[in-house]
């Protein structure tokens, strides 16, 4: 069967620009070689396009012109063209480093319930998808990762994932460098204390207002509750349909 224009347009807009929109189900629709596709553009565009190009240059080994420079120094918020290379460096081993340990905790975890090679890409597919806040899951039938709402394992390594991907490289690798909050640049504490404000005023909003609720927490233990409602304030923030754990 051939794909129509309109589903495949959309949904390579959806994953490059890591909204997590979807008008198909990503499992059973797609073939092992979309969902590839589809993780490759979720990748490309979580890094930035400047970024990625950078990197393609460098695997091919052209150094950048001046223009390239400065689009590159402007895409990551810097006032200088100093250390542009090293910093696209770190960018993507940070990157490397956050999807590796995610993709590692989460293949464990889904080799319980799958054949070992399942769990290597869906483990792989949802760590990179989570880091770079796209939305998309390969749990099938639209239900996002509502069969795990009770496993934290799960649950809290993609919203760390989330959280992490959504602070930005600049403020990890602030974060990186220095040993006090009170050493971190002033727009890091900002973006720290934003966050962190946001996640608990969430959460405790989410406790209160859905812990009775049957179709949400309300057949929950508390541990469950608190689990969910956390996970549910961390990912309305730019995480797409990933997002939904109530459904039961």
């Amino acid at each position: 069967m051939v794909t129509p224009y309109l589903i495949a347009l959309f949904t390579s807009t959806s994953a490059v620009c890591v909204t997590g929109l979807v008008v198909v189900d990503t499992l059973t629709y797609w073939s092992p070689f979309g969902q590839a596709v589809i993780l490759a553009l979720i990748q490309i565009g979580g890094l930035g396009f400047m970024t990625s190009s950078t990197i393609l240059l460098l695997l091919i080994g052209r150094r950048l012109s001046l223009r390239e420079r400065v689009l590159l120094r402007e895409s990551h918020g810097l006032t200088t063209l100093g250390g542009i290379m090293r910093l696209t460096r770190r960018v993507l081993l940070v990157t490397a480093i956050i999807e590796g340990v995610a993709s590692l905790i989460l293949i464990v975890r889904f080799s319980v319930d799958f054949p070992l090679h399942w769990a290597l890409w869906i483990g792989t597919f949802h760590a990179v998808s989570a880091f770079n806040n796209a939305g998309f899951d390969l749990i099938g039938g639209f239900r996002s990762v509502t069969v795990y709402n009770r496993d934290p394992l799960v649950l809290l390594t993609i919203a760390a994932s989330i959280i992490l991907g959504g602070l930005s490289f600049t403020v990890i690798l602030d974060l990186t460098r220095q040993r006090s909050f009170r050493s971190l640049l002033l727009d890091s504490k900002m973006v720290l204390v934003t966050v962190l404000g946001l996640l608990a005023g969430g959460t405790l909003l989410l406790l209160v207002i859905e812990y009775n609720n049957s179709s949400t927490l309300g057949p929950m233990d508390l541990p469950a509750k608190l689990l969910n409602a956390f996970f549910s304030a961390t990912t309305p923030r730019t995480a797409g349909t990933i997002a939904s754990t109530w459904a039961r």
